[in-house]
């Protein structure tokens, strides 16, 4: 079995849940991934398995004062020149297709790929735990081609944490996460982390910049907030990123899939940041607020806790990691 498997660019939580599920397909279908690979991610995550660079979804673009939220103009134009350009999409992307001849598309979240499968009478799977459609603010027309693009896959594998993913075909699965490579003491061995000492792990984009701090006798900071400066850091190993998810005391971090659902499967402590016109956010927080968890913090908030002010105590949910039933639904669909 072949399987081509379509990545957006749009944040690592897609990378890190498409490594996981991408690891337990390998074991049962050879996979192929077409996407750019920004953060080289994928690649160093995956080194054994073909990635054939190039766009694979459109970017909605983040406003530069809050990484946060949209820019809503700025994604408005950029959807509207990826829409513009599928023919000519389409039709490159059949000619890869016909070349690779897979005999199944996945795609975590683009919908040019679930067009590619229908031009291309290829099974389709779209994984994720939103879609576009619902999550931007665009004109009817757009998004009515958005969705009935997507509702040409063949099944919608929905991801907990995020919108409603509101289609015929869609199936509600578990969390999609990494698994541990590296023990929590080996990890906090390696960081300097005394066993007086917490963990903790920030990551809050270019918000960051609303606070200071610095490590003390009592905590161990590891701001991730600035991903092309900390992995010059040799000593921390982000390719494995869940790796210090799991060793930490307390994870700092805006309101996404990739933090979150691993911080939940570890049932690793957590507060986020909230922005609520990110639908996705706003999504993922109602979601929590489902489970009992409303861990929303506040910059100011985060600032006390770097300064050792307080250290919230909040209840710290496991949910179970559902990767492996999540590829074997991938896999019976193919047949």
């Amino acid at each position: 079995m072949k399987t081509l498997y379509y990545v957006t660019d749009h944040g690592l939580g897609h990378s890190t849940r498409t490594v996981a599920i991408v690891r337990e397909l390998l074991k049962y279908s050879d996979v192929i991934i077409r996407g750019n690979d920004s953060y080289q991610l994928l690649r160093k995550s995956l080194p054994d398995t073909k990635i054939i660079l190039g766009p694979s979804d459109f970017c909605p673009v983040m406003d530069l004062k809050n990484s946060m939220k949209f820019d809503k103009q700025k994604t408005s134009e950029a959807i509207y020149s990826w829409i513009k350009k599928m023919p000519v999409l389409v039709q490159n992307e059949s000619k890869l297709v016909q070349k690779i001849k897979p005999d199944l598309i996945v795609s975590d979240v683009s919908f040019m790929p679930i067009i590619v499968s229908k031009e291309n009478n290829i099974k389709s799977i779209v994984v994720s735990n939103f879609v576009w459609n619902e999550v931007l603010d665009l004109p009817k027309e757009i998004k009515s081609f958005i969705h009935d693009s997507y509702a040409n896959a063949t099944k919608i594998i929905k991801l907990p944490f995020g919108t409603k993913v509101e289609f015929k075909t869609t199936a509600s699965l578990g969390l999609a996460a990494r698994k541990i490579t590296v023990k929590k003491d080996e990890i906090r061995k390696n960081l300097g982390v005394n066993k007086k000492q917490k963990l903790v792990l920030l990551s809050i984009g270019n918000l960051t910049s609303k606070i200071c701090y610095s490590d003390n006798q009592d905590m161990k900071i590891i701001d991730l907030s600035d991903y092309e400066k900390i992995r010059k850091l040799k000593h921390l190993n982000l390719t494995e990123g869940q790796n210090l998810i799991n060793a930490a005391d307390l994870v700092i971090c805006k309101c996404g899939y990739g933090f979150i659902s691993e911080c939940l499967t570890f049932g690793t402590n957590f507060n986020y940041l909230l922005e609520t016109r990110h639908k996705e956010a706003l999504g993922i927080h109602s979601n929590l607020v489902g489970y009992g968890i409303n861990n929303e913090i506040k910059i100011e908030q985060i600032q006390k806790i770097l300064n050792g002010k307080f250290f919230p105590e909040n209840h710290a949910l496991k949910l179970p990691n559902k990767t492996n039933q999540i590829s074997r639904a991938i896999l019976t669909i193919s047949k």
